[in-house]
């Protein structure tokens, strides 16, 4: 891996997130309100191994529930393209997890059918001649290389296992170890507004789910509430007095370690919820670093 799954999801909300944004420009531009957007999925070289890597269909299904949560009503439609055989059995299995308003938007097709579908829905002049439109870039490209962005196989220097700056021992190191079927509240105590808190961290054992939550201090700054360990705090109950900053993602810091920022906008006490509950069996251990400090580093 070149990027962490907490990289990877922030990347996929970026993307979003820009969309977005040109479709709020496109509408201001046009006069014609554009509330909706349609992606091409590319699936032409998703492999079996993949498909069913587990890292991958935990960091799918995460990133399928922050879409259905957060963003429930932008889809237009979700063109699937140059899908393998195996694909459609996975599909199939994340069908009952997919509401109505996003699986109704959803269209699968193989290699083969890719460019009827793709027509139904784009002016063949505006899509590129690989997919089975007309479009050429300006030197007849019909990859349209010029602005459509490949991947591709990442160089193994780039392989986040290989960053020695992961690695490094700190003295402020500290290790938990939660129990399954357990959760862990770790509280950090931020005194400025619009800090940034600081955190690095690596698991045993598997993937850990991990939100961020946050409580106002009390009128009283010396002694301030803060939740214990094993505390269930709920977002949704105004006795806890909790606030969700961060929803959860599942980190696989047990395939890489992993560094972030959060940013703290009001004082108070922020917390970091571990939340093993998922797993029956396995316990997790895990290895951080948290501090707060006044600039994004």
């Amino acid at each position: 891996m070149s990027l962490s799954t907490y990289d990877i999801m922030a990347y996929c909300i970026s993307v979003l997130e820009y969309d977005i944004q040109k479709a709020r420009e496109q509408t201001e531009k046009t006069g014609k309100e554009i509330n909706e957007i349609s992606y091409i999925l590319d699936f032409e070289h998703f492999s079996l191994q993949q498909c069913t890597y587990f890292c991958v269909v935990e960091i799918g299904l995460d990133l399928l529930r922050i879409l259905q949560d957060y963003y429930p009503e932008i889809w237009k439609n979700i063109l699937v393209v140059n899908a393998p055989f195996y694909f459609y059995q996975a599909f199939n299995l994340m069908r009952p997890i997919l509401r109505h308003n996003l699986l109704q938007n959803i269209r699968v097709t193989s290699k083969e059918d890719t460019p009827g579908l793709l027509l139904k829905y784009v002016d063949p002049e505006v899509l590129p001649a690989f997919l089975g439109g007309k479009r050429v870039d300006s030197k007849g490209d019909p990859m349209c290389s010029e602005f459509v962005k490949y991947g591709g196989m990442v160089p193994e220097e780039y392989y986040a296992c290989n960053r020695t700056y992961l690695r490094k021992k700190d003295l402020n190191t500290e290790t938990i170890l939660i129990a399954a079927r357990s959760f862990y509240n770790y509280p950090v105590i931020v005194q400025k507004a619009d800090s940034y808190i600081r955190i690095d961290l690596s698991v045993k054992s598997g993937s850990i789910l991990t939100s961020l939550l946050y409580r106002p201090f009390d009128q009283d700054l010396e002694r301030p509430n803060i939740p214990r360990t094993d505390e269930r705090l709920d977002p949704h109950n105004e006795e806890h007095n909790i606030r969700l900053v961060s929803p959860p993602v599942r980190l696989q810091a047990h395939l890489v370690p992993i560094s972030y920022n959060k940013f703290a906008a009001w004082p108070g006490i922020y917390i970091f919820k571990f939340d093993n509950t998922h797993s029956w069996l396995k316990s997790r251990r895990i290895d951080f670093n948290i501090r707060v400090e006044s600039h994004c580093s």
